[in-house]
């Protein structure tokens, strides 16, 4: 009894098969034909042209195509759809997952204009096939929330300064602001007053009011789609005691290196405060890159990640004092991952790292690169997620060298130091000559076999030749062999 194994064969597909002897007279009769189908195998294709249209603020319908079927490699059995926010608010990390046996879906409860990638692979009984390109799709606006905190300030006996910060989420592009100021005698609404101001605005001057009365007041975001909920209610009590405040809100400044950073402390007092800037617990004066304007506003030209900290201003005068604090974050570009070879064969590299500081910004991916010893570099983009790369098809018995650097919002960082490793696999190894030839009065046979590849493929054998002995033709020469 023998066998055979058939080889290169395509992943799940039927063959018919039939098997003949043969000697020196000739073919025997052919066996019955019989069929045989190779295992399933993961699709080695994306499903195509997956595309995406919002259908409300929180909906989105996406659409895609099967993968190739040459290269489905099996019967799908559904399809995994992978979503996620892109804001840069949203680095939480957490990637959502559908499932449908669909080639459409509707994606439920997003959030309200809010960007989102989409990936999506096709899966078979072996296993999930290959994640698609990336598609981006943004959902619809919807009202923008409350602003998110208001306050109000006495600047004398007939005006109060309102003011608040912007919703913490818009939920589209802000058209304006609009300032309620209700007034109340006796526990009792008379008449409200409303005032409205563009988006860049965040503080309003009510005007023109009264000791005797007392006053309400709650502020609305607007967009294209409507007005938003309104603040808490403050209460407006102007007077003519004015102790120092700030107008101002302290709040988290995450932004990019190298950038210009203002903080702003606007004040009011009857008689003018006294203001200072405080670094922690230690007093700030001008410096180069740093400076505190006429308007009491700290300013600070590219900005470094040593420049992080918590900014304070504080202001006081004989009737009162207040103070506001800034925590500034700087982002910066990730520290270079660890990198390191960890299973090596004869044509692959098991990679591994660990990344460092991500640069106070959620690292987006990574870049491998990768060359055979003095060869030209190759770059592979390696999604974040990821701590571990097989890089296979490389050239046994080889010296690559590797290096890796993580990339964010901010750009790419330093790549690590270099990683040096070896294929298995080496040189063909020579046999003795008593195994590797035969030899008789007019001829040499070499027996090729003899020598050992070393775990490398012998792709070729070059043989030369040339007469022993102080001969003209005693030069080597590349022989026709058979």
């Amino acid at each position: 009894m023998g066998d055979f194994r058939l080889t290169g064969l395509d992943k799940f597909a039927q063959y018919s098969i039939i098997l003949e002897a043969f000697n020196t007279k000739g073919d025997g009769p052919p066996s019955d034909q019989i069929i045989a189908q190779t295992l399933e195998d993961v699709p080695s294709a994306a499903p195509m042209a997956l595309s995406c249209s919002a259908l409300t603020s929180q909906n989105l319908q996406v659409m895609w195509h099967p993968p190739p079927t040459h290269l489905t490699h099996g019967n799908i059995q559904a399809y995994k759809l992978y979503y996620e926010p892109t804001e840069e608010w949203y680095e939480t990390d957490v990637r959502e997952t559908k499932v449908t046996t669909a080639l459409t879906s509707v994606l439920h409860g997003l959030l309200p204009f809010t960007n989102y990638s989409l990936q999506i692979l096709a899966t078979t009984k072996a296993g999930d096939g290959v994640l698609s390109p990336v598609t981006y799709c943004m959902t619809e606006e919807a009202v923008p929330e409350a602003p998110e905190r208001v306050k109000a300030v006495v600047v004398s006996d007939d005006t109060v300064v309102v003011s608040w910060l912007p919703p913490r989420h818009p939920n589209g592009l802000l058209t304006k602001y609009t300032v309620y100021i209700r007034v109340m005698e006796q526990g009792q609404e008379m008449k409200v007053i409303k005032g409205t101001l563009p988006a860049q605005h965040t503080h309003y001057d009510a005007v023109g009011l009264s000791t005797k009365e007392t006053y309400e007041a709650w502020v609305t975001a607007s967009n294209k789609v409507g007005e938003g909920p309104s603040t808490m209610v403050v209460t407006l009590k102007p007077r003519s005691v004015v102790p120092a405040a700030i107008v101002s809100f302290g709040q988290m400044l995450v932004v990019a290196w190298k950038v210009n950073v203002k903080m702003i402390c606007l004040c009011v007092g009857i008689p003018r405060p006294i203001a200072e800037w405080k670094l922690g617990d230690q007093k700030l004066h001008s410096q180069p890159r740093m400076e505190v304007t006429a308007e009491n506003t700290l300013f600070i030209q590219n900005v470094q990640r040593n420049n992080e900290g918590n900014y304070s201003c504080h202001v006081k005068n004989n009737l009162g004092s207040d103070s506001i604090m800034y925590s500034l974050q700087v982002q910066v570009p990730p520290t270079a991952p660890l990198l390191l070879a960890t299973t090596i064969t004869l044509n692959s590299v098991q990679l591994q790292w660990k990344q460092g500081d991500n640069g106070g910004a959620a690292v987006k991916g990574f870049l491998l690169a990768y060359r055979r010893e003095f060869g030209e570099w190759e770059e592979i983009s390696v999604e974040r997620r990821a701590t571990t790369y097989l890089l296979d098809g490389l050239r046994c018995g080889t010296r690559y060298q590797f290096r890796m650097a993580a990339f964010n919002k901010i750009g790419s960082g330093s790549a690590s130091s270099l990683e040096v490793a070896r294929t298995k696999g080496g040189k063909p190894i020579a046999p003795p000559s008593a195994r590797f030839l035969k030899i008789n009065s007019t001829s040499v046979h070499l027996i090729l076999s003899a020598w050992q590849d070393a775990d490398c493929p012998i792709l070729y054998f070059v043989v030369e030749s040339r007469r022993d002995g102080p001969t003209n033709e005693n030069e080597w020469r590349l022989g026709k062999y058979s």
